[in-house]
Formats: C-alpha cells, sequence, structure tokens
C-alpha cells in the first residue's frame, strides 16, 4: 500500500490506477517466475531497461 500511495503522490495517476498498475506487474510477474520457469536474474535480465525504474529498484 505505501508504494502504491508513493507512486500515486509522484506520478499523478490516482491511487486506484497505481493499484491496478501494481497488480497487473506482480500478476505478470509472478506468471513469468512459475510459467517460464525463470529465476529473479534471469526475470530481471529480461525485463530490466539500462537506467530504467527496475534499476533504481534494485539499488534498495
Amino acid at each position: 500500500m505505501e508504494f502504491t500511495k508513493t507512486a500515486s503522490r509522484n506520478s499523478g495517476f490516482s491511487t486506484e490506477e497505481t493499484d491496478d498498475m501494481v497488480i497487473k506487474t506482480l500478476y505478470g510477474t509472478s506468471k513469468l517466475l512459475y510459467e517460464k520457469n525463470m529465476g529473479f536474474d534471469k526475470l530481471i535480465s529480461s525485463v530490466a531497461t539500462k537506467g530504467g525504474i527496475t534499476e533504481e529498484g534494485l539499488k534498495f
């Protein structure tokens, strides 16, 4: 919930919109991990863009 509240404040999207985006992102991530039997390192290298949000998130 804190993630979506912060995202909403910093993006201009409503809380409902950010909730929906996070839910869809988690769904897609878990689907890749499970259905493609993909590990986290492979997943990250497959979806991350140099200098993008995934890279930023991994800094924490």
